[in-house]
C-alpha cells in the first residue's frame, strides 16, 4: 500500500494527475486459481479485498493531497476472460464500484464497452494484457474523462 513506500509517497504529493489501475490482476489470479470457475463466495470475497484496497488508496492520496488541485483517474477492467460469462459479472462489479470510488476531482476511465467484442484486436498474445491498440483505447478513455480541475 501507499503507506508503507515513502517514494510512491513523495510521488504523490507532488504528482497534480494521478492515475491508478487496480484490481486486474486479482481477477486475473482468482480465475486461473479455480481453473476458470471461482465460487461466488471467493469472487465476493475478492471483489470485497480489492474494493478495499481501492478505498484505503483513495483516502492515503486524499490525505497526502490535502488542499491542494489534482486530480485521479482510475482505469475500469475489461474482461480478460471473454469467454468465461462469470467473468463479465464479477469485472462489472467492480467497474460499478470504480464510478463511485472517488470524490473531488475523480473519475473512471470505462474501458469494458470498447473492448467487449474486440479481444482479439486488443490483447496481446497472452490474451489478457493488452497491446498497444488496446492501451491506444484505453489512453483515449482516459482523455474522454477530462481533465477538471484543470481545464
Amino acid at each position: 500500500m501507499v503507506s508503507s513506500h515513502s517514494r510512491v509517497r513523495q510521488s504523490l504529493r507532488e504528482a497534480d494527475i494521478i492515475t491508478i489501475s487496480i484490481g486486474g490482476n486479482d481477477l486475473i489470479r482468482t480465475f486461473r486459481a479455480s481453473n476458470g470457475v471461482p465460487g461466488t463466495s471467493k469472487m465476493t470475497q475478492v471483489l470485497g479485498e480489492t474494493r478495499n484496497h481501492v478505498s484505503q488508496i483513495m483516502k492515503q492520496i486524499r490525505q497526502l493531497k490535502g488542499n491542494s488541485v489534482y486530480m485521479v483517474r482510475t482505469i475500469g477492467l475489461y474482461n480478460p476472460f471473454p469467454q468465461a460469462p462469470e467473468a463479465a459479472y464479477w469485472v462489472q462489479q467492480y467497474n460499478s464500484f470504480l464510478d463511485g470510488a472517488g470524490s473531488r476531482y475523480y473519475a473512471c476511465a470505462q474501458v469494458y464497452d470498447r473492448f467487449l467484442g474486440h479481444e482479439r484486436e486488443l490483447l496481446f498474445w497472452d490474451r489478457v494484457h493488452p497491446n498497444a491498440r488496446g492501451y491506444r483505447v484505453i489512453a483515449d478513455q482516459l482523455n474522454r474523462t477530462g481533465y477538471t480541475p484543470f481545464s
